[in-house]
């Protein structure tokens, strides 16, 4: 195949450029600042994938791929079996996003279900030691973050495509491709096979389906790593050809030289990802910081008359009877209602049983959602107020301009986000195999291929282990 003649806004040779450069970084060259942020990532979303394998979705899945026949040496997170590796990469991508609690980036993507799942599969086909690991994992993340800086859709509210169904399937076919040895000319075929893949509608938000746009990524991503790996073909210029991947799910003025300047900084340091607080879409971590701020002064939730919440044109958000838990996780409402009922949001809040309750109904029919043209609707530059007015007249009035661990925000400490990994590790292993995982996430980057095969048997909750 040729590409055709350059032109201002589509150059040429841009693919072959990125895979050379992917390919050229040894798995020592990843910077130590990389390597760390990797751990503690890679630790979170082994440990919301062990907590999201108890919700109905992945339950499906797992039941779906066992009944599809075959065995397999691959793990599949929280789940006590194995499978192939494209089918455990699959599930392990829906139990990783299903409860919406695994880290944001910033452009508002998620990297961590597309990218681990095809990782781990990669690591147990050959035996990867730890460093290979964080290597894969890291350049899976980065390729993603350079397509969405370079694409500029900054906005969740003008998204038609989500994102990790589009750029997770190539961070996914990068980090698998590492891992498989992949020359820069296989792993242009790899991508080119993957953007074939790409997708996912935001028309889905709010049903199971979400989180197979992260699993499919995952898996799909791999298969395109193994298919190239064996020869098949791809466009080897996808991203810059005329009607490929730039075209498909991009504006026209995208960044080229944004996506060539692969790990110049590693986006996994800079900007970094925020550590989620709450099993939730992460805008409705505004509303629900501003309601528990509330909620703190407010004495009896009875005695609440009316709700307003203020904030961005974000109709997708702007639901005012969710009807089911799963929904109520992209309801600003409902993540609202709860904070001041609760004064706390954890997993058992998106439940259709907690839902269903009287006073959370009650309150649900108190609550207004303004959506303001006077608030940017971008993820870094929007706010949330939120007014309650009391039965006896009394008004209460807070504001987030960003939950904790947002960019720019007062970050997480360890030890809280170690609280959030030991509540979703304990969900399915006792003390002593969640200290150990822990401890082997932590030392990632000096596992032998014995030890991260270790740390990945404990990740699958074998009742034998």
């Amino acid at each position: 195949m040729q590409d055709k003649k350059a032109t201002p806004d589509r150059p040429t040779g841009v693919t072959e450029r990125l895979c050379r450069t992917i390919a050229e970084i040894g798995s020592d060259s990843i910077p130590e600042e990389a390597v760390n942020v990797a751990k503690r990532v890679i630790l979170d979303g082994i440990a919301v994938a062990i907590a999201g394998v108890h919700e109905e979705g992945p339950r499906i899945a797992a039941d779906h791929i066992r009944s599809l026949g075959g065995t397999g040496d691959s793990v599949v997170l929280g789940m006590g079996f194995r499978a192939n590796p494209v089918s455990a990469a699959l599930v392990n991508g829906i139990s990783i996003h299903i409860l919406d609690f695994e880290p944001m980036w910033m452009p508002p993507t998620h990297a961590v279900s597309p990218s681990l799942p095809s990782v781990l599969a990669a690591a147990e086909m050959k035996k990867a030691n730890g460093r290979e690991v964080a290597a894969a994992f890291v350049k899976a993340c980065e390729i993603q973050g350079r397509l969405n800086l370079a694409g500029k859709l900054l906005a969740p509210a003008l998204l038609v495509h989500h994102p990790p169904g589009y750029l997770g399937v190539m961070g996914s076919a990068v980090g698998a491709g590492q891992l498989l040895g992949l020359s820069p000319e296989q792993l242009q075929n790899a991508l080119g096979i993957a953007a074939s893949r790409a997708g996912s509608l935001i028309g889905n938000i709010g049903s199971m389906t979400k989180a197979t746009h992260c699993g499919y990524s995952a898996s799909l991503g791999l298969e395109s790593a193994m298919l190239a790996a064996r020869g098949f073909t791809g466009n080897p210029s996808i991203i810059e050809a005329e009607n490929g991947y730039r075209d498909a799910f991009f504006l026209e003025e995208f960044d080229f030289e944004a996506l060539l300047s692969f790990g110049k900084p590693y986006r996994m340091v800079d900007p970094g990802f925020a550590i989620k607080q709450f099993p939730s879409q992460y805008p409705s971590h505004f509303a629900i910081t501003a309601a528990l701020d509330s909620q703190k002064k407010i004495s009896d939730a009875s005695e609440i008359e009316s709700v307003e919440i203020v904030g961005p044109a974000m109709n997708y958000v702007n639901r005012p009877s969710p009807g089911t838990g799963i929904e109520g996780k992209f309801s600003f409402q409902y993540v609202a209602a709860a904070a001041l009922l609760d004064g706390e949001i954890i997993i058992d809040t998106f439940t259709d049983e907690r839902l269903q309750k009287s006073d959370i109904q009650e309150l649900l029919g108190k609550i207004t959602f303004v959506q303001s043209k006077d608030i940017p609707i971008g993820m870094d530059k929007m706010h949330v107020e939120i007014t309650v007015t009391l039965k006896n007249g009394d008004s209460i009035r807070d504001r987030c301009d960003g939950p904790k661990d947002f960019w720019g925000a007062p970050k997480l400490t360890k030890e809280e986000h170690l609280k959030k990994i030991r509540g979703c590790l304990r969900s399915q292993l006792d003390e002593s195999a969640s200290e150990r995982l822990i401890a082997l996430c932590d030392s990632l980057e000096n596992l032998s291929s014995d030890e991260m095969g270790k740390l990945i048997e404990i990740a699958g909750c074998f009742k034998n282990s």
